[in-house]
């Protein structure tokens, strides 16, 4: 059987997944974030390119506004322009060669810069011509339109640069926008997912603790009802709740022992409440017995005392009779019955109080039963009164 998965381990498992969805997003949005940078560096290395395609344009336009302005006029200050613009020419085309990365457009500048060059070395000679005094000679260069020639060959050049790099520049917006849509689309799907998993987790550890809580508060209630054997199921719980319900099921079963233990001795106790009650009223009818008893030997303490003081005067008046007898021996034979007759009341008085004394001896001995008795309960009552107090003291 599969073994279910503890509270601890789902959140681990969900933190962790959380954890590693934050980093991969992370590191998507990074790279997509460098592709958009380099898309948008690669933007304005277009765009710069084209303006120094447009300054390289500019300064051919200011080298030929000081070349025909010399021939014009002859004088050293139109040639200000050009002199700066055939200076920066070779500085502007440098940067160029930089800045394109791509091979085709660095062979196209190489085509222009040596356009470029013969612009400039058409307009060199030009004004080298003018300079010389071979003005007829200029006039008809100009004429033949082969500057004209060059610079529209120059133009197309820079023309399909441009156009290329425009081409480029168009590409370049395209992965630009899909770099930042794609972050986009990212950036909140992962948000979506990290946040779903999040609830997902929630949902999940707040069903498993609700079920658990509510199984384990139905048996309490049940427990409290009296109902002390109530089962829980933990089949589909081993989590952390599931162990406490297990626990709280062990509590359950040992509070029951408990109990039982506490009725088997409240029994126990009963039992010898009983014993108790009966010992109590056999010792009630026995101490009944022994006042009859005391009162029986009273009685017969009391009779042998009559008998032992009738005795005494029995005595006396034998004692009396002899002395008559040895006085009056001359009437003897008046006085031997009479003698006779007294004998026989002695005899009669021994016997009697023979009899008495072995009813004494027969009470004494059932005085003794009586007080053996007396102590085998009282021993009894004790340790019974000692069980009970084991009993309670273990419950």
């Amino acid at each position: 059987m599969q073994k279910k998965l503890t509270i601890k381990q789902i959140l681990c498992l969900g933190f962790g997944t959380i954890f590693g969805l934050a980093i991969v997003a992370n590191f998507v949005t990074q790279q997509t974030k460098n592709t958009l940078i380099n898309s948008l560096d690669n933007v304005a290395f277009t765009y710069n390119i084209l303006e120094e395609l447009a300054q390289l344009n500019i300064l051919l336009l200011e080298a030929e506004t000081g070349q025909r302005g010399y021939l014009y006029a002859e004088r050293e200050v139109f040639l200000e322009p050009y002199d700066r613009a055939n200076s920066e020419l070779n500085v502007q085309i440098a940067e160029l060669r930089q800045k394109i990365r791509d091979p085709k457009q660095q062979q196209r500048l190489g085509e222009l810069q040596t356009l470029i060059r013969e612009r400039i070395d058409y307009l060199q000679k030009t004004i080298q011509m003018q300079k010389s005094g071979q003005k007829q000679e200029v006039k008809k260069i100009v004429s033949a339109g082969t500057g004209l020639e060059i610079m529209s060959r120059v133009r197309a050049k820079i023309t399909e640069i441009e156009e290329t790099e425009n081409q480029l520049l168009d590409d370049r917006k395209r992965l630009a926008v899909r770099a930042e849509n794609f972050s986009n689309y990212f950036s909140w799907t992962s948000t979506l997912i990290i946040l779903g998993v999040g609830i997902l987790i929630f949902l999940v550890i707040v069903r498993k603790i609700s079920q658990s809580l509510g199984i384990a508060v139905e048996v309490a209630h049940q427990v409290s009802a009296g109902n002390l054997t109530a089962k829980i199921d933990m089949t589909d719980s081993g989590d952390e709740i599931g162990q406490l319900l297990e626990e709280f099921q062990i509590m359950i079963r040992s509070l029951n022992a408990l109990i039982k233990k506490v009725q088997n001795s409240a029994l126990q106790v009963s039992d010898s409440s009983n014993e108790i009650a009966s010992s109590g009223k056999y010792l009630a009818t026995t101490i009944t017995q022994q006042v009859s008893s005391v009162r029986e030997v009273e009685a017969t303490s009391k009779s042998i005392a009559a008998t032992s003081k009738q005795l005494t005067q029995i005595l006396e008046g034998i004692t009396s009779t002899f002395q008559t007898t040895a006085m009056a021996a001359e009437g003897g034979q008046r006085n031997l019955s009479q003698m006779e007759n007294t004998m026989r009341d002695l005899a009669s008085a021994t016997i009697s109080i023979s009899g008495k004394l072995s009813d004494i001896s027969q009470k004494a001995n059932n005085i003794n039963r009586i007080i053996t008795t007396i102590t085998k309960v009282a021993d009894q009552t004790n340790l019974l009164s000692l069980n009970a107090a084991i009993e309670a003291e273990k419950a």
